[in-house]
């Protein structure tokens, strides 16, 4: 992390926040899941953040990272790092409908997000950093998500992960929630025949199905990822079942990645959140109300208990710690005393084991 970054805690005002909802303790959120044999792998509670130079309280930077420019799907918004801040306890992608300078502008540019100067619309779409199959990236888990997004036309939110090898879609798309079109989307997407095209199961319910003051309260999107299926919840109800006997990517004549699944082995997946304007599939953004604000509680990331390496080296009055690792890969210090409940990689001179502190 660069010094001109502090760290800040915004623990006072998040507590005011989650207490209406009854949030849960952090013993509670370690074991939520225990019974079923998971550990907590990773939680990002926006109760801290990170002032920039430029004086915005933003996401932790050496877990969050930001996309830029005009991106993907034709959307009509321009990405920047100034429409993503937190705010009372929670992560804040922000909506504007303003002039937004696009970085990937070319003078002689053809594609369609190079050869616009200006985008008429700015958002965000921040994404756990990850290298490969190291970093922010997790295989079969519980993965939760508490958000509020806005509704109506124009918006296209999303909670989506994407896998860390090959191009797209043959590393595999989980999107646990999409919102367009007055609908709220739950799919799972691998490799097809041809290339840039994936076979997808989708399920889109009508927002007619829910409550009319969902806009208004915070839900709780959830990922269920097993040896043998996909399962995608908002608030317990079960939108999406996807078998992984289908999910595999089909041989072709020209594809490296051929009879491969992307949901089963040592495959893993990035976790972005995000609010599009318009393009393929939002609507119109001209008819949105702006400025419009997606709010994300919380990140929770849940894995087997057997995840991680093997023990390779056993305890001994030779050994001295060089470090403590998540799962992931990334560096957790090197005392014990500071480190919370959960699974670690423990580094050493003689090799290297996971080790569970249950204190």
């Amino acid at each position: 992390m660069t010094s001109s970054i502090k760290r800040v805690s915004l623990l006072a005002a998040s507590a005011a926040v989650l207490a209406v909802a009854g949030a849960e303790t952090a013993e509670e959120i370690a074991k939520k899941y225990a019974d079923r044999g998971f550990y907590l792998a990773f939680q990002e509670e926006f109760s801290e953040g990170f002032v920039r130079e430029d004086g915005k309280v933003v996401p932790n930077p050496d877990v969050w990272c930001y996309e830029e420019g005009m991106v993907r799907n034709h959307e009509d918004q321009c990405y920047t790092k100034d429409n993503a801040i937190v705010e009372d306890g929670c992560l804040v992608i922000e909506a504007r409908n303003e002039q937004t300078k696009n970085p990937r502008y070319n003078k002689y540019g053809s594609n369609w997000y190079n050869k616009k100067r200006y985008a008429d619309y700015s958002s965000a779409s921040i994404q756990t950093i990850h290298n490969g199959n190291e970093g922010y990236c997790w295989g079969p888990g519980i993965y939760e998500v508490r958000a509020k997004i806005p509704v109506g036309e124009g918006y296209w939110s999303a909670i989506w992960t994407l896998g860390t090898k090959y191009e797209w879609p043959y590393n595999g798309e989980i999107d646990i929630m999409e919102y367009y079109r007055d609908a709220i989307h739950a799919n799972v997407a691998w490799g097809g025949w041809n290339r840039w095209q994936a076979v997808w199961n989708s399920r889109a319910p009508r927002m007619s199905e829910f409550e009319d003051d969902f806009a208004d309260k915070f839900h709780v999107w959830k990922m269920v990822w097993d040896e043998d299926y996909i399962r995608l919840y908002l608030d317990d109800r079960c939108l999406n079942e996807t078998n992984l006997d289908r999910t595999v990517n089909p041989r072709t004549d020209w594809n490296q990645y051929d009879n491969v699944n992307p949901y089963r082995g040592d495959h893993k997946q990035y976790i972005l959140l995000n609010l599009a304007l318009g393009g393929d599939n939002g609507g119109d953004p001209a008819k949105a109300a702006y400025p419009a604000r997606y709010y994300v509680d919380y990140v929770r990331v849940y894995q087997p208990d057997n995840a991680g390496v093997e023990d390779v080296a056993a305890t001994s009055p030779q050994e001295h710690v060089e470090g403590y690792y998540n799962l992931q890969g990334m560096y957790m210090g090197n005392d014990a005393d500071t480190l919370a409940n959960g699974l670690y990689v423990v580094k050493t001179n003689l090799g290297a084991r996971k080790m569970a502190f249950n204190r």
